[in-house]
């Protein structure tokens, strides 16, 4: 058995994993968005994509912060299934 074959992914450990990184973008679009001029920071797109996300408030923060992770999570139930059917389908056991 190759060193380099992986073993079907569980929901557990990869369902988390985008929705922290979707949480941890949302952090550094805020603090890059206070940071820089109103022009050049993505605060309309945010307002457009999280519903109930404010950038100058924390309850608008949380919200956006809740999103960005449920969103990521989904992101991440959607590709465990597939990646484990595109490795049973291709890897040889």
């Amino acid at each position: 058995m190759s060193k380099w074959r992986q073993k079907n992914v569980e929901y557990q450990s990869r369902d988390m994993v985008p929705g922290d990184m979707d949480g941890a973008q949302l952090r550094v679009c805020v603090v890059y968005g206070l940071l820089t001029p109103s022009g050049v920071h993505m605060s309309a797109f945010l307002l457009q994509v999280l519903p109930g996300y404010e950038l100058q408030s924390w309850r608008g923060f949380l919200v956006g912060l809740i999103q960005s992770f449920l969103y990521g999570s989904y992101a991440g139930l959607v590709y465990v299934p597939v990646y484990n059917f595109l490795h049973r389908r291709w890897v040889k056991h």
